[in-house]
């Protein structure tokens, strides 16, 4: 079975299903318009009745005022972020389940109210962690469950997202106890509506529970920002906030582990005012908020050399208003920057700066006929501010712009789509296509059916090329094996890329694929689509990164068009 076939045969399905949707949104949309007069704003209206951010618990603290459950053989306990941030941490590390039970006055809480929190995850082993709410009715919802293949699903098993590990998500409830249903939101979308809470009349909330379930295997979970407000519908985070603390500050602004996502206005003009931002391995920048290049020629590139990031000389100094210069009596360049004077020569890691000599980590290099400079040390001598890891991102300025992506992932992420992701513009990668392929036939991309079948001719032969012959039978053997195991769910392995998994799933789609078009069986074809599809409902793929999305848009990209 073609590959293509299966996928457009989705998007079809997709498409009827958007045919069935769009009325009922614009139904409800127009519902809602219809009743804003009536419908209370939220701060006015809205009502703070419970709330928990553990900030108030010293590190290591194991029981808590109002709170019940059973930790059983395992464990619970205030943790502190490197920032010092607090929040619960749930530990299984025994065969037994744990729950924890957050308790309230019978008959306080009824009607209209929202449960909300914040919840990080650090693996994907194999227990179930889950929601429930419990009413004096006897009422016992189970609302929401976090699997370990990387899924969040409602009671009935009703799939509304995905979830990486070593970040927090904001997961919130509007119960209306007059309908007895439900709406949930993730990360401050609403994932399933009138969600009904049952048989029995959920009349009030006396309970809510955290529960580390079906164990198989040691897990945690971490919980922050446990909080139960009146109305309607779950409030976006700036008002919730507002809320909290009376429209004042943030009460959680010491609480960095908070991560759910804000709406972020960026400012970047003033951000980047005094600042350049460069990217590993291009030639574009953004000086103090202008794009442009490092090079008129496309060479001066900066680069990774083992740890340690290398820049342009010459730009390096142009873009703060510096220069450089030729030493005929030293045979070596004289960068005149930032009120300070740097001596030095290629392939010599001691300069000298104003007089004084220095030892770099990295010596000066030439490649490709541009000098380089390594560029943590240089912004180090010359007083400057300075940004890079292992995002490629390099930002360099006299602000000291202190960033983190913990904290400023929004902004770094603006800086970065200003003046690195248009090379090619889509239009100009359509054109082409056509050009090439006017009859719009697959596959295209780098394989045909010519050159598949023949391929598969040789290796029906009474001499098959060996090489065809070993290729086959290890593209053949991996293959087996993804048959067997589970695709890579959402993962931030290192706190700072997705690329690991999307090399994997990358592989997965490519291997499969091949693996059809060698043998004509429809089970590689189905785990193909399998692997595009998994890659398909993941939150993002990863866009503070060029190569996260590109490996797994290669992948996705290649998979379809075989």
């Amino acid at each position: 079975m073609r590959l293509r076939f299966r996928f457009l045969s989705s998007l079809l399905v997709i498409t009827l299903m958007f045919s069935m949707i769009v009325p009922a949104f614009a139904a409800e949309n127009q519902a809602e318009t219809q009743s804003a007069q009536t419908e209370e704003t939220p701060t006015e209206q809205a009502q703070v009745l419970f709330y928990e951010n553990f900030e108030s618990y010293n590190t290591g603290t194991t029981s808590f005022s109002g709170y019940g459950g059973s930790a059983k053989t395992n464990s619970w306990k205030v943790t502190a972020n490197s920032e010092g941030g607090k929040y619960l941490r749930m530990v299984v590390n025994t065969t037994s389940d744990m729950h924890l039970d957050k308790n309230f006055s019978a008959g306080s809480i009824t009607d209209h109210f929202v449960v909300t929190f914040d919840v990080m995850f650090e693996d994907y082993n194999n227990v179930v962690k889950a929601l429930f709410l419990k009413s004096t009715s006897g009422a016992e919802l189970g609302v929401i469950r976090f699997l370990p293949n990387g899924t969040v699903t409602l009671a009935d098993g009703y799939i509304i997202a995905n979830y990486g590990t070593g970040k927090f998500y904001n997961v919130a409830i509007a119960v209306d106890t007059t309908t007895n249903t439900a709406n949930i939101y993730f990360n401050g979308k609403k994932r399933a509506a009138n969600v009904s809470l049952g048989a029995t009349p959920f009349t009030d909330l006396i309970m809510v529970r955290f529960h580390m379930r079906e164990v198989k295997g040691h897990s945690n979970a971490s919980i922050d920002n446990l909080g139960v407000y009146s109305g309607k519908k779950a409030l976006d985070e700036e008002t919730l906030n507002k809320l909290l603390n009376g429209n004042n500050e943030d009460p959680n602004a010491d609480a960095p582990n908070s991560t759910t996502v804000p709406t972020v206005n960026v400012d970047l003009a003033n951000t980047v005012k005094n600042s350049v931002a460069l990217y590993a391995s291009k030639n574009c920048a953004l000086v103090r908020g202008v794009k442009t290049t490092t090079g008129a020629d496309g060479n001066a590139i900066p680069y990774w050399e083992d740890e340690t990031v290398m820049v342009p000389l010459k730009f390096f100094a142009e873009s703060l208003g510096g220069s450089v210069s030729w030493d005929a009596a030293t045979s070596g360049l004289v960068m005149e920057c930032n009120g300070k004077t740097i001596k030095m020569k290629s392939g010599d890691a001691n300069i000298d700066l104003d007089g004084q000599p220095i030892t770099l980590s990295k010596a000066p290099s030439i490649k490709n006929g541009t000098s380089y400079i390594p560029v943590l040390d240089v912004c180090e001598l010359l007083g400057l501010y300075c940004f890079s890891d292992i995002s490629d991102l390099i930002i360099y300025g006299t602000d000291d712009l202190a960033f983190t992506w913990t904290k400023d992932g929004a902004t770094l992420r603006k800086i970065a789509e200003n003046f690195i992701y248009d090379d090619v513009e889509g239009a100009e990668i359509i054109a082409s296509v056509k050009q090439r392929w006017p009859n719009q036939g697959h596959p295209r991309l780098i394989m045909t059916d010519e050159k598949f079948q023949a391929i598969r001719d040789n290796l029906a032969s009474a001499n098959p090329d060996p090489v065809y012959v070993a290729a086959k039978e290890k593209v053949i053997k991996r293959a087996n094996e993804y048959l067997v195991k589970k695709s890579s769910g959402y993962e931030i392995r290192d706190g700072v890329r997705l690329i690991y998994v999307s090399k994997e799933i990358q592989d997965e789609i490519l291997v499969c694929a091949m693996a059809y078009h060698l043998t004509l069986e429809d089970k590689y074809a189905e785990r193909a689509w399998l692997a595009m599809y998994n890659a398909s409902c993941f939150v993002d793929w990863h866009p503070w990164h060029m190569l996260d999305v590109g490996e797994l848009a290669m992948g996705v990209g290649l998979g379809y068009d075989w």
